[in-house]
This record gives structure tokens, sequence and C-alpha cells, in this order.
């Protein structure tokens, strides 16, 4: 007799579950609303490009524009491109060529998202999602002790578009 009693109450747990189940409302007929203009297409078109050292002083920013980084542990260089677009943000990939494998990348903690780096160490790609501000994208890297002497290449990828910065360390 129990099994029978179980499944009577089963049932009844099923008939009040569906019981509680508000009805869903059906939206009266009506004029529809108008649809949306067609979005402008996305565009990132570079106006201008720059590689040279970053600083900050007193609170300042500056920059100057040059193909000769010192090798100076802390030194701040990188490169910055004036867009004219219509996206708040840019995807890009960067890629850098070292003229021998790096002792250390990223002080050997663990490297941002998006970043890997070559097996012999000589060259890394970056690529993620660049805010665009007041028109600009830009990356800054920064001399590290043990970094390797000699001439390097920053490619920059972006909306189609290749930007290369060739600078030296020494």
């Amino acid at each position: 007799m129990r099994p029978f009693l179980g499944a009577i109450a089963a049932a009844m747990l099923a008939a009040s579950a569906s019981a509680q189940t508000p009805p869903v409302p059906v939206p009266a007929p009506g004029p529809r609303p108008a649809p949306a203009p067609p979005a402008e297409p996305a565009y990132a078109y570079p106006v201008e490009s720059h590689f040279g050292l970053f600083a900050t002083a007193a609170g300042k920013s500056a920059f100057k524009e040059t193909d000769a980084v010192p090798n100076t542990p802390g030194q701040q260089y990188g490169w910055f491109v004036k867009l004219n677009t219509n996206q708040p943000t840019v995807h890009v990939r960067e890629e850098i060529e070292l003229p021998a494998p790096a002792t250390t990348w990223n002080n050997n903690g663990p490297l941002p998202p998006g970043m890997t780096v070559a097996a012999d160490r000589r060259s890394a790609v970056f690529e993620r999602d660049i805010p665009v501000r007041s028109g600009l994208i830009l990356n800054i890297w920064t001399v590290a002790a043990g970094d390797p002497l000699g001439d390097y290449v920053i490619k920059v990828t972006f909306a189609g578009q290749l930007r290369q910065f060739n600078f030296a360390i020494h």
C-alpha cells in the first residue's frame, strides 16, 4: 500500500506545482516600433604614429620621439597611434622581436592576459583590446636588467593596418 500513497502524493505535488505557475501575458496587438536605423560600420584609421621614450616627472607625462632607447632599467619606451575612429576600443596585435633571448619577461611574474613568449625567448606576441582615449591607442614597455642590447622591432596591427617601429637599446 505504501507505493500507492507515494504515487498519489507525487501526483498531488505535480498538480500543485502546475497550479502555481502564473499564466504568461500575451501582448495586445498594436503598432510595431520602427526598426532601429542601421549602425554605422566600425572604422579605425591611423592619422599618425610615433615611437619613443615615455617619462613621468612631477606628476606630468612626457614623450620624446626617438629610435634610441638607453639601457637603463626602468626606462619606459613605446608607441602611440592617433586614430580617426568611432570605436571605444581597438583590437591590437603587437609583436616584439629582440636581438637575442631575453633573460626575463615581466620580471618572471605571470604574463599579462593575451601575451605569449616564443620558446626561444627572442619574440613575443601581445594581443588584446586597447581602449581609445582622446583618439589614441598606445603601449609602453620598460627596460629590465638583462635586456639584450641591439636592434628591436615592434609590429603593431589593428583594423587591418600595420605600423612597424625599429629601434635599438644601447
